[in-house]
């Protein structure tokens, strides 16, 4: 027995778990129609684009099926002319190889690659060739894949698009065009030279996560095995990787080999194997969100709090494949682990550190006045009072709880998984019982401006928003926290 399981690159074969639905809906409209069409395959980084179609368009099963079959990466080229004398050539290979060639595309194709790499002198021999195997009734199945590389390769211009568009919509030509970029066709445009000429020609289909059949079949690998996951493991192992086939790819590698060693399959045991590739992944997310803009809208949906977020954000980044709905209706990014290692990023921006002392002193007083008021457990007693189960989101505070185990393995208490905004609601809760005359004996609304403000102040920073503090605000805050520290100490 041997582990099916392949980290990175694309695969085929055993390792290739689940999709079988999609691909036979591929090659329905791709092989079996007769005709063409045009696709465009839209993913996060890594979820599976490109060894799907190499699954779906399998070389083996196109040739049998007469179609010529031309699978280039344009992030490999130097530019649109370089591309297209690699595709070029590699379909005149394979017109030899199928003993498809007659004179008439022997001519084009000789006309074509004796030109100079320039658009002007190559687009009719080109556009020629294409004809000559249409004429021949050959047809043409041509992915471009890391098609989100053409915004910088194409130097932004229209016309190169253009001939793409011509390529996958006349009748002259019988050719499938496919598309696989981790952004919508209409970004790349846009990008490149701020419209877009053939988004509207293409069918997006969006890849996201492994659905259920999905899931059952990866499920069945370890039943194959001899060694069932329990609901403790499966509900581990999702906490982990959700349902990203990458993630999953990584945790299915590790299981196995503890299988094949004789051990039993640890999703936690994984982890701590393999947090480097699982880390290294969420900061590609959260690199590819920077460069997209679209990081903070994320943290707001996912993180929190909600500031400028539109009605239409929530529906983008759910089609996008980022965010997925958990059944208790709470939002979470790729797994629930990316979403705690995304809170983790929200707070490693530039904080000022009198509020950072502020929210620390703060919590201190806390503790020490609820000790005194409740015991030392006095964190266990509020979570079972039922009248402050609606004031804290103590399932939020759970979170932070196991982000701070899974980022930094430390072992966190409820006070600590705390945010300024739930102490300052058991400061206002307990304030005449027990923390009145800490805050020097004056009634609580003596302060509550200067914690509202505090709150302002941490949020906007939290999220790099700076520029949403007046200066007013911040010579408030900055008064407000030696307030702080002359009474409390």
């Amino acid at each position: 027995m041997e582990n099916i399981f392949q980290i990175g690159g694309q695969v085929t074969g055993p390792s290739f778990i689940g999709r079988k639905a999609l691909v036979q809906k591929i090659r329905q409209r791709v092989i079996d129609s007769g005709g063409r069409c045009s696709l465009s395959f839209v993913g996060l980084p890594r979820i599976g684009k490109s060894s799907l179609i190499a699954n779906a368009l399998d070389p083996e099963l196109m040739r049998e099926a007469g179609m010529v079959l031309v699978n280039e990466s344009v992030s490999a080229h130097e530019s649109f002319e370089s591309l297209w004398k690699t595709i070029a050539r590699k379909i005149w290979r394979q017109l030899k190889l199928m003993n498809l060639c007659d004179e008439i595309m022997a001519e084009a194709f000789e006309e074509y690659d004796s030109q100079p790499p320039v658009y002007a002198l190559i687009k009719e021999p080109l556009e020629f060739f294409f004809e000559a195997m249409k004429s021949a009734g050959v047809r043409v199945a041509l992915v471009l894949d890391e098609f989100d590389a053409a915004a910088e390769k194409f130097l932004g211009k229209r016309h190169y698009f253009e001939f793409i568009r011509d390529l996958a919509s006349k009748t002259c030509y019988n050719v499938t065009v496919i598309t696989i970029s981790r952004r919508q066709l209409l970004n790349i445009e846009a990008d490149a030279y701020g419209n877009s000429t053939f988004q509207h020609i293409f069918d997006s289909i969006q890849i996201h996560g492994f659905n259920d059949d999905d899931m059952e079949e990866y499920w069945q690998v370890f039943e194959g095995m001899g060694s069932p996951l329990t609901r403790e493991q499966k509900d581990q192992l999702s906490y982990y990787a959700g349902r990203s086939p990458f993630l999953l790819s990584i945790f299915g590698h590790g299981l196995a080999d503890r299988i094949l060693q004789g051990r039993e399959p640890e999703p936690e045991a994984v982890y701590a194997e393999k947090s480097t590739a699982v880390l290294g992944y969420f900061d590609s997310i959260v690199n590819q969100l920077r460069r997209d803009e679209s990081l903070n809208k994320l943290l707001q949906l996912t993180v929190g709090p909600k500031y400028d977020l539109k009605a239409s954000d929530l529906d983008w980044y759910i089609g996008a494949g980022y965010i997925e709905v958990a059944p208790d209706g709470r939002y979470y990014v790729l797994s629930e682990s990316c979403t705690c290692y995304l809170r983790s990023v929200s707070l490693e921006r530039p904080t000022w550190p009198v509020v950072m002392d502020a929210e620390k002193r703060l919590k201190r007083v806390l503790n020490q006045a609820l000790t005194r008021l409740m015991g030392p457990d006095w964190t266990t007693v509020i979570q079972q009072n039922p009248d402050l189960q609606s004031l804290i989101d103590f399932s939020d505070c759970n979170w932070r709880i196991r982000q701070n185990w899974i980022l930094y393995r430390v072992i966190s208490t409820l006070l600590d998984a705390f945010t300024l905004g739930d102490v300052v609601k058991l400061i206002r809760r307990f304030w005449e019982q027990s923390l009145q005359e800490t805050f020097g004996d004056r009634p609580y609304d003596q302060w509550q401006d200067g914690f509202e403000m505090l709150q302002k102040a941490r949020t906007a920073l939290a999220h790099s928003h700076e520029e949403y503090l007046s200066d007013s605000d911040i010579r408030e805050t900055e008064l407000f926290c030696r307030r702080l520290e002359e009474t409390l100490g």
